[in-house]
């Protein structure tokens, strides 16, 4: 339970439910990764059917290069800074809410501090939204087998400066030609 747990565990009212902040990494930071694969299906029906809007950055690439998304019913993309991307949240909501008008659109945001702030705001406008974080980079991590925090080939990864930050394109034609497909929009710095 670490150094205060149990002063914490004290403070609890069991009558109320409560989850778990760590769902979007349920991989790296656990010493028994034994479970790993069962939180990620579990992850995977939360999108399953739907149509998914990814809000991230630029290089961000959720989901592509291995099957997190594959059972969704259509995906499309909203690319914005992988950077202080917080100047320009007013241009990423506006286009947000220009995606989401015409039905029941799940939107998964994976933009740091300012997915945060933007699934608040979107559920004020009763659009199903999650701040999801690293889950596709912890499911690269698991589907590679890691035990430590490496550089994802064509991924963006922000917690590796060593060779994290260098993202090269998309090697599979195929699989660039899709990817370039669900781009809807792309907001600059």
């Amino acid at each position: 339970m670490g150094l205060n747990g149990v002063s914490w565990v004290r403070k609890l009212d069991n009558s109320k439910p409560y989850f778990d902040t760590q769902f979007t990494r349920p991989y790296m930071d656990y010493k028994d990764k034994r479970n790993a694969g069962n939180k990620f299906q579990a992850l995977k029906l939360i999108w399953k059917d739907r149509d998914v809007l990814v809000v991230e950055g630029t290089k961000s690439r959720f989901g592509v290069g291995n099957d997190l998304l594959s059972n969704t019913r259509s995906v499309k993309r909203i690319l914005a800074p992988s950077t202080n991307a917080f100047e320009k949240i007013d241009d990423i909501r506006n286009k947000i809410l220009q995606e989401t008008s015409n039905g029941d659109v799940l939107v998964l945001l994976s933009l740091g501090p300012t997915a945060t702030v933007l699934a608040a705001e979107l559920s004020e406008k009763n659009i199903q939204s999650i701040d999801i974080g690293h889950v596709d980079i912890e499911y690269s991590w698991y589907l590679m087998g890691a035990t430590e925090k490496v550089p994802v080939a064509g991924k963006y990864v922000n917690e590796v400066p060593n060779g994290g930050h260098e993202v090269n394109e998309i090697s599979n034609q195929d699989l660039n030609n899709k990817y370039h497909s669900e781009v809807v929009s792309i907001i600059s710095k």
